[in-house]
């Protein structure tokens, strides 16, 4: 599937990696063979997906807010992809400060951490 927002098409990309790799760690993981490398890659699929949906959700409040210096956005940059983009933490923070939202993100922080 394909979407028309860039952001949009990545994460599903993401998500479709996520799927691809837990099924069969799940079945190695029930006959008690842990494979590491499987679940690492799992961790930086769902913390890649989680980025962008924070990215994502802070561009449909406004463009500026996916720059890492809102003081540096320019449109033309925006345009060009050409610019430092915001740190999950800090657009978690813009999510609840800006966009007003009251979900606490725990679980997706954990995930995050998980990944560094």
């Amino acid at each position: 599937m394909k979407y028309e927002l860039f952001f949009l098409n990545n994460i599903h990309d993401s998500m479709e990696m996520v799927n691809v790799e837990l099924d069969p760690f799940l079945d190695l993981a029930s006959q008690g063979d842990f494979d590491e490398l499987t679940i690492k890659h799992i961790i930086l699929n769902l913390a890649n997906c989680l980025e962008l949906l924070v990215k994502y959700r802070l561009e449909q409040e406004h463009w500026t807010l996916i720059f890492s210096d809102l003081n540096k956005a320019k449109y033309s940059d925006y345009l060009a992809g050409d610019f430092v983009s915001v740190d999950v933490k800090s657009g978690i923070l813009r999510l609840k400060n800006v966009c007003e939202m009251e979900y606490t993100f725990v679980a997706s922080m954990h995930i995050y951490q998980y990944r560094n």
